[in-house]
């Protein structure tokens, strides 16, 4: 295996690029920060110093810069070193570099800050996959999980769909170079850089517990071997360390998961090929129902402020509509209002009508011939019948009653009939003669007549016909 020195790399030209700096390095090659100096485009340009035949990976780089997908880290350029000791570069290294490749491919990363220059490898922001889950400051959500598999699934269901038309075998698939990019909180772009290409397996450290048995062991590949990768991968994402053995399940380690994590990982990561899910488009389906029970982080906070914001709008126009349709319909709405009422006291006047009214008293026990009025009358019925209502507590208490009983009633002897006669109002209005009338005030002839039920004529030829005056005396037929 050549080895390579960055430094003796630097501002030298390779292809059409002239490198800058190392970005980084690994058993396959080491990967550096180039620029074409015709169309000023930054590319990285990785040599290859580890792979199974000249031929072998030559065919696979060509197959591979055949791809066009949004997901997959673009090829520009691709040769041999083998006129690398060219006069231009033979006076600093006299190393040779016949067997080595080199392919140039889209640069994936961004300078740490505005003001940063491509001066050191510190300045340039670039995560592999095993860089992004080692160095997580915390689990990833679910949600970023999922969308991660399926721009993965997007890819390999590109290459390998219509019945394997690039001709790139199964396998291959290597965490080292799947880059992540940031896409916003919570959200991540993947991108994978040569698929494809035909690299030793056993020159990327750590890739290990993502390769499948068959695929270890030199045997046929097919899709359930790229299933055992693709399971290994979304244990990474959850558990946040590759698989081992025996494996944990995932809601062991964390418990804000689905439990249907575990059962993905059983079916993804059988050392059989035949214990597995068969194909990606099973494995994907399994991904897109747990989406549907899992809601994306960012979108709650908001879901929830445009609920309440379409909340209040929603009320505030509901409002505004009706007070439009109560000034239009204003005439009507009182209208309605006044027939409303006048029902409401129809009904209650209905009601008073239709109570029974109280009786009146009864006035028991009074002589025919008394010429006590109605209510002397009364008076002197409610003071009897109270006292009798009362039960005395003694002899003396029921003697004194009769008396009071008695002394409200003097018995009095006028044109041969008794009459009973109240004693206070006896003695302060007297009865008027048989023939004479003192006229009170609002008296007349008519009012006269129908009071000592007389002939009103008779009574007017009495008094010749006399105008009635209060305190007059007038004679009475």
């Amino acid at each position: 295996m050549l080895k390579i020195n960055s430094q003796d790399w630097i501002n030298k030209t390779v292809g059409k690029y002239r490198i800058i700096l190392e970005i980084s390095r690994g058993r396959n090659g080491v990967v550096f920060l180039a620029e074409n100096e015709q169309i000023k485009e930054k590319a990285a340009v990785k040599i290859l110093t580890s792979y199974i035949s000249p031929e072998t990976v030559l065919e696979s780089i060509k197959k591979s810069a055949e791809l066009s997908h949004k997901g997959l880290v673009k090829i520009f350029d691709y040769g041999s070193l083998e006129n690398f000791n060219s006069e231009e570069n033979s006076e600093e290294d006299s190393s040779d570099f016949s067997n080595c490749y080199y392919i140039a491919m889209e640069f994936i990363g961004k300078l740490s800050s505005p003001g940063a220059t491509f001066a050191s490898q510190k300045s340039i922001v670039a995560r592999n996959f095993m860089e992004f889950i080692s160095n997580a400051p915390q689990y990833l959500s679910e949600s970023a999980v999922i969308d991660l598999l399926l721009q993965l699934l997007d890819i390999l269901e590109y290459v390998h769909g219509n019945e394997n038309f690039f001709g790139i075998p199964y396998g291959g698939i290597f965490p080292n170079n799947f880059l992540i990019e940031d896409a916003g909180p919570g959200n991540f772009n993947l991108r994978v850089a040569e698929f494809g290409v035909a690299v030793n397996p056993k020159s990327n450290p750590g890739i290990g517990p993502f390769l499948s048995s068959e695929e270890i062991q030199g045997h046929p590949l097919d899709q359930r071997s790229d299933v055992y990768t693709l399971g290994a991968i979304t244990y990474a994402l959850i558990a946040g360390v590759p698989p081992q053995s025996p494996v944990v399940p995932p809601s062991k380690i964390r418990t804000d998961i689905l439990p249907d994590w575990d059962k993905l990982i059983q079916q993804t990561l059988s050392y059989e090929p035949k214990d597995r899910l068969s194909s990606y488009k099973k494995f994907k389906s399994r991904i897109l129902k747990f989406r549907k029970h899992v809601r994306r982080p960012w979108i709650r906070p908001i879901t929830s402020g445009l609920l309440t914001a379409f909340i209040i709008i929603a009320i505030l126009f509901a409002g505004y509509l009706g007070y439009k349709f109560f000034e239009i319909n204003k005439g009507y709405f009182r209208k309605i209002g006044n027939n409303i009422f006048s029902k409401a006291a129809k009904v209650i006047s209905s009601k008073e009508k239709t109570e029974k009214p109280k009786a009146a008293p009864v006035i028991t026990n009074l002589p025919e011939t008394s010429d006590l009025t109605v209510a002397q009358a009364f008076n002197v019925e409610h003071a009897a019948s109270v006292s009798n209502q009362r039960k005395p507590t003694s002899q003396k208490a029921v003697s004194n009653a009769q008396n009071v009983a008695h002394a409200s009633t003097i018995p009095r002897t006028d044109n041969g009939r008794q009459k009973t006669v109240d004693k206070a109002q006896s003695t302060k209005h007297k009865v008027p003669s048989a023939n004479k009338y003192t006229v009170q005030k609002g008296d007349t002839y008519y009012s006269l007549s129908r009071k000592f039920k007389c002939d009103v004529k008779k009574l007017q030829e009495l008094n010749k016909n006399q105008a009635l005056k209060t305190g007059q005396k007038i004679k009475l037929p």
